[in-house]
């Protein structure tokens, strides 16, 4: 995982106690009926909104690199088809390169994948406190990345 993605889960994680604080401070003031209260702490929930906003647009740009990423590798097997006509009399060198290709079009795929769950914003949305009791993304921990990467455990 890059530097970058890691900092950006770092401080979701580090986040993640904040949230629920407001969350609950937002249910008492509601049940109370605090409404100036309501609003002075409502009234920081924009920025934050555009904080996690800029999270998933950088996050998407990743998506888009591998997407890059992942056409070059279209191309390498396209030069790769070329090469196999080309060596039809070293097959063992052959299929070597097929396993490697098929093995790292499997890693890109893994990676798309976990890096599109991590995009959505559906996962980082506290509706799913009341329904379930969590938020995906704090549910996760950081357990998808770190399969799509082939690590075990938290470090």
């Amino acid at each position: 995982m890059s530097q970058r993605i890691e900092e950006l889960k770092d401080l979701h994680i580090k986040s993640k106690p904040e949230v629920e604080k407001f969350i609950a401070n937002v249910a008492v003031a509601l049940k109370a009926g605090q409404v100036p209260r309501l609003r002075y702490m409502l009234s920081g929930t924009t920025a934050v909104v555009k904080g996690y906003d800029s999270v998933i647009d950088e996050l998407f740009e990743h998506i888009e690199h591998i997407e890059r990423i992942a056409k070059e590798n279209a191309e390498l097997h396209d030069s790769n088809a070329r090469l196999h006509a080309d060596m039809e009399g070293h097959p063992q060198q052959l299929s070597f390169r097929e396993e490697r290709i098929q093995d790292l079009e499997q890693r890109i795929a893994d990676l798309e994948d976990a890096l599109r769950w991590y995009a959505n914003p559906d996962n980082y949305g506290t509706e799913h406190l009341e329904k379930h009791g969590y938020i995906p993304i704090d549910k996760d921990g950081g357990q998808r990345a770190r399969a799509a990467l082939g690590e075990s455990e938290q470090p």
